[in-house]
């Protein structure tokens, strides 16, 4: 890879945003779609890799879900909080658009 200057930058940026308008209206009706999000709920089973990933028990199942630092949003108590919260035993909530997936929010008490 090579850094870009100037002109070439400017180049760049046009070219990337001249686009045809079926192109802009596809981009546009993606930017609209709603993904469906699910709830889980049970108690924390195991936490790997310092809290990136976290598996409760649901339905006689354990399901997890990943845990991103910045995208996820992390609750115990009500009150925000880090990956390094979760403890075994912990009963918490899953909101996430299925079962491995990176969870949206994750509530725990």
């Amino acid at each position: 890879m090579e850094p870009a200057y100037g002109e070439q930058v400017r180049t760049l940026v046009v070219d990337l945003m001249d686009q045809p308008p079926e192109v802009v209206a596809l981009l546009k009706q993606l930017s609209t779609i709603k993904v469906e999000v699910v709830k889980h709920t049970g108690p924390i089973t195991q936490i790997k890799r310092e809290g990136r990933e976290v598996f409760i028990k649901r339905a006689d199942q354990e399901v997890s879900a990943k845990v991103s630092g910045s995208r996820t949003k992390i609750t115990v108590a009500g009150a925000p909080a880090k990956r390094s919260a979760f403890k075994v035993g912990m009963v918490c909530t899953f909101t996430y658009p299925r079962p491995g997936a990176e969870a949206q929010q994750i509530d725990c008490q």
